[in-house]
């Protein structure tokens, strides 16, 4: 007798963008001299200039990931001129470092 396999996945797909706010840092991430606030919505990374001078916030870009971020981190390495990102995903699976 032969028993057959049944195979099942799932897929996850965000059809709407996140409301809630997930993960949030400031850093220095397009500019040394430039203050922005990163966010993680859902799977979505945003970053948004601070301008202090207008006591307001502008949006500088915005990208798809690839899963949830669990946890979000800046630093920035010996010389550098910029803070980068480190993001780290659902069950450790993989780090992301942005530039």
């Amino acid at each position: 007798l032969s028993h057959a396999l049944a195979m099942s996945f799932g897929v996850f797909q965000q059809l709407a963008p996140s409301a809630l706010v997930d993960r949030s840092i400031f850093a220095s991430f397009t500019g040394s001299d430039v203050n922005d606030l990163v966010l993680i919505r859902g799977d979505h990374l945003e970053i948004y200039h601070l301008q202090r001078r207008q006591n307001r916030l502008s949006y500088a870009l915005g990208q798809q990931l690839f899963g949830r971020c669990e946890a979000l981190s800046a630093f920035r390495p010996a010389g550098g001129a910029a803070d980068h990102l480190a993001l780290l995903f659902r069950r450790a699976r993989y780090l992301v470092v942005l530039r």
